[in-house]
């Protein structure tokens, strides 16, 4: 029997939710794929999936791939600047 969806990583229960509420259009705009979420932000789409799996960023398994919260990442990206600085 499978099992239910469970919340780790960086995701929720709550995330999918949102995720499937939202009409596809609007989807697209707020999940990205990772390939996606590397190229906005300049970097490989393995680091984006170690951000995933470190808890950095909040994301959803789909299939076998993830869609990346893009708030999640914007958030991240923008602490990680100020850290910089």
């Amino acid at each position: 029997m499978t099992q239910p969806y469970k919340a780790q990583n960086g995701m929720s229960d709550e995330l999918l939710q949102q995720y499937l509420s939202l009409p596809a259009n609007q989807r697209e705009r707020e999940f990205l794929s990772t390939t996606q979420a590397a190229k906005r932000v300049g970097v490989s789409p393995r680091t984006i999936q170690l951000w995933i799996a470190d808890g950095k960023i909040k994301a959803i398994p789909i299939g076998r791939k993830y869609k990346v919260h893009f708030r999640s990442l914007l958030s991240y990206i923008e602490t990680y600047m100020r850290e910089m600085e």
